[in-house]
């Protein structure tokens, strides 16, 4: 993440419908990674009206981000099991864009309920 892609990011946020309405909020949770935070006065955040943001502190992000919390472990145990039994048919490794197109598979194989999952373990729900 560079603090671009964080001001790109947040400027197609700034753009969504449900952050039009001047009823809804939102908050930000934010890791510690120094492309979130406001540099030379420079804040991308104040593009998002009644949007607030919440920073971790360092030691606990991998406690409370969904992503670290089982949907990178799961991804990752997934997509190790399918280059294994895909090595293991052919007799030889995967190449480079068979890697690729068993990570997109497997991504788009996770079903709503790890994700949720991960969010009520990050979130304690």
């Amino acid at each position: 993440m560079t603090a671009k892609i964080f001001s790109e990011c947040i400027a197609r946020l700034s753009n969504h419908r449900r952050l039009q309405d001047p009823h809804d909020r939102a908050i930000l949770l934010l890791d510690s990674c120094t492309a979130h935070r406001a540099t030379e006065n420079k804040d991308p955040l104040n593009k998002i009206p009644r949007t607030s943001a919440l920073y971790f502190t360092s030691n606990l992000t991998n406690y409370v981000q969904p992503l670290d919390c089982g949907i990178i472990a799961t991804l990752k145990s997934q997509v190790t099991k399918r280059l294994i039994a895909h090595s293991s048919e052919l007799n030889a490794e995967a190449s480079l864009g068979e890697a690729f197109a068993i990570v997109a598979d497997v991504w788009q194989s996770m079903g709503p309920a790890i994700i949720k999952g991960a969010f009520r373990r990050a979130l304690a729900i």
